[in-house]
């Protein structure tokens, strides 16, 4: 004959499962928020790294006319698609507005955003030219 199990034991199974359904539950969110600032991080990095290049581009240049050359840029202020290395590209995932303004010391600020305008990062680098 088998022992009887008291009600007991099935309450404390039950509480026992709403108990890790509870848990489940968190842990879900917890990873699904970490997803998203993992995804805005690299969005962010890859920004920098665009900003980086074009800045790089300015910096090396002796002129605007060899800025727009090593940049791939029609003309040195304006918006430009490029891709996460700061490249030209049509189909690029980011937007770079470049806002040139020439003289002794020439000035450069770059702003890279996202496909829905948003700015994830500015920089502005000046030069000395002669």
């Amino acid at each position: 004959m088998r022992p009887k199990r008291s009600t007991a034991f099935y309450i404390e199974a039950l509480v026992l499962v709403v108990f890790f359904l509870a848990m489940l539950a968190v842990l879900v969110q917890m990873f699904a928020a970490a997803r998203q600032v993992s995804r805005q991080a690299a969005q962010r990095n890859d920004a920098v790294c665009a900003a980086r290049s074009l800045s790089e581009c300015f910096s090396a240049a002796d002129s605007a006319e060899e800025f727009c050359r090593l940049a791939g840029l029609e003309e040195p202020s304006g918006s430009l698609t490029v891709d996460s290395q700061g490249q030209p590209a049509p189909d690029g995932a980011y937007t770079a507005r470049l806002a040139y303004t020439p003289g002794r010391l020439a000035s450069l600020e770059i702003e890279i955003e996202n496909d829905r305008g948003e700015i994830l990062y500015s920089l502005t680098t000046e030069k000395y030219q002669d």
